[in-house]
């Protein structure tokens, strides 16, 4: 498992995450700035 490799694996992990929802992030933030 990732969380056995410490700190690394969390960072790899996290960033895989950020990887695949980007598009997500995209839209987040223009909604954001949308309403704000």
């Amino acid at each position: 498992m990732a969380a056995l490799r410490g700190g690394d694996g969390k960072v790899m992990d996290f960033v895989n995450l950020l990887g695949i929802f980007s598009p997500a992030w995209l839209v987040a933030v223009l909604v954001i700035r949308h309403w704000h």
